[in-house]
Parts: C-alpha cells; sequence; structure tokens
C-alpha cells in the first residue's frame, strides 16, 4: 500500500489539473440574450491582431451567390445587413465556439422570407475570446468595430419570382436550373440529411420545414469556399431557393456522390 500512495497522489494532481482547465470555459449570456465574453487567464499569443472585419466580408462578396426579390431589392451573402421593413428579429443564437460572432435570423410574419446573419457586436469588438481546448487556452481572431455590424450569411424564399443571378426564379422548371447551372450541380434526395432551414445547427430555429420532392444544389467549391445554392423542387417546379455560407462544406458526409453523377447526366439528357 505504501509503495501505491505515491502514484495516488501524481494521479489525483493529474486530474486536479486537468478539471480546472475545463471547468474555465466560456461564459454563457445572461437572461436578456446579450452576448457575453470569457476572461483569459493568460497572455494572448503575439499573432493576436485586430482583423478589419468589414473589409474581410467585402472581399467575399459577388453576384454568384444573390438573391434579387420581386421588388427589385438585391440580397448578397457577406454583404452588410440592412434592415428590412417586413422582415422582423426572430432567433439570436449565442455562439460558444471560436469564432468572434454569434448568429441572427430575420423573417418574414410568414417565413416566405429568411435573412441569417453574421453578427458582431461592439461588446466584443476589439476583445480576445478566449476558448479550452485539449491543449489549454487558446484564441479565436479579434476585430475592429464601433458599432453593432451584421453579414448577411443565410438566404431563404419561397416568394415566386424572387431569382439568382443566373436568372432561375421560384416557379420555374426545373429544366432552368440545369440550363442556367450546366456544372458543378448535385441531385439532393428528399431523404439526404442536409442543415436548412427549418432544421438549424440544432433543429431548434422556428421556421417550417421546407416541403419538396428533392433538389438541386450548385456548389462549385473553388479556393475552399463552401457556399452554395440549393434549388427545392415539388412537382418539377422550383418551391424555394436557399442561398447559404456553411460553416462547413454540406453535401459531403455520406454523400452520394455517383448516384448524383448519374441522375443529373439522366436529366441533362432528357433535355436534349
Amino acid at each position: 500500500m505504501k509503495r501505491l500512495l505515491p502514484l495516488l497522489l501524481v494521479l489525483l494532481a493529474v486530474l486536479f489539473v486537468f478539471l480546472s482547465r475545463h471547468n474555465a470555459a466560456v461564459v454563457p449570456p445572461d437572461e436578456s440574450g446579450a452576448a457575453s465574453t470569457t476572461e483569459p487567464s493568460a497572455e494572448p499569443p503575439e499573432n493576436a491582431e485586430l482583423q478589419d472585419i468589414a473589409a474581410y466580408y467585402a472581399a467575399q462578396v459577388t453576384d454568384d451567390y444573390s438573391l434579387t426579390l420581386p421588388d427589385g431589392t438585391t440580397l448578397r451573402l457577406c454583404a452588410p445587413y440592412a434592415p428590412l421593413a417586413d422582415c422582423t428579429r426572430e432567433y439570436f443564437f449565442y455562439s460558444d465556439s471560436v469564432t468572434a460572432n454569434d448568429y441572427l435570423r430575420h423573417a418574414r410574419e410568414d417565413y416566405s422570407l429568411i435573412v441569417g446573419t453574421a453578427y458582431y457586436s461592439a461588446e466584443r469588438a476589439e476583445a480576445i475570446r478566449q476558448y479550452w481546448s485539449d491543449f489549454g487556452p487558446s484564441w479565436s481572431y479579434t476585430y475592429e468595430g464601433k458599432a453593432d455590424e451584421e453579414f448577411i450569411d443565410y438566404l431563404c424564399t419561397n416568394v415566386v419570382g424572387a431569382k439568382t443571378d443566373r436568372g432561375v426564379a421560384v416557379g420555374d422548371g426545373e429544366s432552368a436550373v440545369l440550363t442556367a447551372y450546366p456544372e458543378n450541380l448535385l441531385y439532393i434526395s428528399n431523404g439526404t440529411e442536409v442543415w436548412s432551414a427549418g432544421s438549424g445547427e440544432d433543429g431548434d430555429y422556428n421556421e417550417p420545414p421546407i416541403v419538396f420532392d428533392y433538389a438541386l444544389a450548385w456548389r462549385p467549391y473553388e479556393n475552399n469556399d463552401c457556399r452554395d445554392i440549393t434549388f427545392y423542387i415539388k412537382d418539377g417546379r422550383v418551391v424555394t431557393i436557399e442561398v447559404i455560407s456553411p460553416y462547413e462544406l454540406r453535401y459531403a458526409y455520406g454523400f452520394d456522390n455517383e448516384e448524383s453523377d448519374r441522375v443529373i447526366a439522366e436529366k441533362r439528357a432528357a433535355l436534349d
């Protein structure tokens, strides 16, 4: 027993260090839903420099990932969000991950238009967010900001006539999608599990699920750009268009690319 005592003391010391590290987690938001920050217990790394977040998003704005509504309003992924009169703030998702932003959701009352944004609060501007990994304290990037800023990272609409930059609109037949997007199309069966409107990252958004038979997704995936456009199709027509900048590549894990290629090829052949 005396021989085992030193070993037991060492094991207890290791356990104490482990628990002390992992109990210093991110401080949750308060009851009002306002975001809070962590309190660093160690010095940040030398490369934790401030980032101009507006410039970061501006460099990614392109018409390829946009939706134009029937009234002429055009919304683009990564562009600053200008509040829409008919959309109200629907949801706030507090992010305790390594990113420096939270997420907001704006929607029409009937959810015919949903706009998701990456939300950077003035409270977190010029603040280093600490999080804990298996190797101890780490830090996410920081950013410069003087006011609350929102950048569009999600668009979804079932408004007839709303269209993409290539002219495919809600209400068009599937042939319009196949013609306007002759490359990088994926066939998504109804049973495929994907992050989408009505599900949310944790399945807790209030939006109704999209009713569809199958979907066609345009995902060029160039230069590690994970953005995509998904056309949900019901009875041969586009019923919903979704434009998204996800945190990771969709339609990848467990997705049958060979089956998708076969179905797309058959659909294209049927157009000839």
